[in-house]
């Protein structure tokens, strides 16, 4: 009887002892699944469309990656919204903007000009994340006398014909509107060859041209035309607002994305990587109100 009993003792005791520790582990185990749980917050990952050819906003370098102002301004909003991943897609423009309408992206870096026709499909912020700088394209000996649209004018300098789909002819209709006196006496052309206007103003045919900085710099820089570089020069004049696209369903980033802009550019973020892709500031000419 008495070793029974023993016997009784140490089975309830291994029982007891069998059930503590069983009750150790679950306890452990929920603890751990209520951390990687309700305790972390999602990330949400998002397709941004990145230009393949628009230097120096955004285009593919020479190990095929994304590059540019664009590029580098989405990698610091990637760092100041955590709970957000982007992945870049090199793409066209063109496709860039279906995709977007499609739902294959939900956002396109790398500046748009506004249009009403596009404001129907996407979001535009509030908030223009720089711009194409529009100026005048001229003989360097000319470029003292001549920094501004009246200044040409003034002085009688022959424009190259100009075609009404370029994104800056609205800056052109507008400056006529306010100067009925004295437009930029321009005749409309069937399609753009930046590079033929600049060979035609050193020949002498005309005398200057309203173009974009960007191509300017691409034709001289990238491309590597040097007689373009000795002979013309760049005076800029005003900024055409350029703007990243959303999708219609991305108002909650835009959100986000509009209050940091704000940020960047009050701390200058926004004026250092201007001057380091640009060579100038885009938002005193947009401070400027032009």
């Amino acid at each position: 009887m008495k070793k029974a009993k023993i016997l009784s003792i140490a089975l309830v005791l291994t029982i007891f002892i069998a059930l503590l520790l069983g009750g150790c582990g679950n306890s452990q185990s929920a603890g751990t699944g209520d951390a990687a749980g309700s305790g972390t917050e999602q990330v949400k990952t998002l397709n941004l469309a990145m230009n393949n050819a628009y230097w120096p906003v955004a285009y593919e370098d020479d190990k095929g990656q994304p590059a540019g102002y664009a590029f580098e301004l989405w990698q610091r909003l990637d760092e100041d919204l955590p709970e957000y991943k982007f992945n870049f897609t090199l793409t066209t423009h063109e496709d860039a903007l279906v995709g977007l309408e499609t739902g294959t992206y939900e956002a396109l870096p790398g500046g748009a000009y506004y249009s009403a026709a596009r404001a129907e499909k996407y979001i535009y912020p509030r908030l223009n994340n720089g711009g194409g700088i529009v100026g005048l394209i001229l003989h360097k000996e000319d470029a003292a006398a001549n920094k501004t649209f009246a200044d040409a004018i003034a002085n009688k300098l022959r424009f190259t014909p100009t075609p009404a789909n370029v994104g800056f002819i609205g800056i052109i209709q507008q400056y006529n509107q306010d100067h009925p006196d004295a437009p930029i006496p321009v005749e409309l052309a069937q399609e753009q060859n930046v590079a033929l206007d600049y060979q035609n103003i050193i020949d002498g045919r005309y005398d200057v041209t309203i173009g974009n900085k960007h191509a300017f710099n691409e034709i001289v820089e990238v491309k590597g035309r040097t007689d373009i570089k000795d002979a013309l020069t760049f005076n800029s004049v005003t900024l055409v607002k350029a703007y990243d696209l959303f999708r219609k369903d991305q108002g909650e980033l835009v959100a986000k994305y509009e209050a940091l802009l704000e940020k960047y550019k009050d701390e200058g973020y926004l004026s250092e990587l201007s001057i380091k892709y640009f060579g100038e500031d885009l938002f005193l000419l947009d401070d400027e109100g032009n």
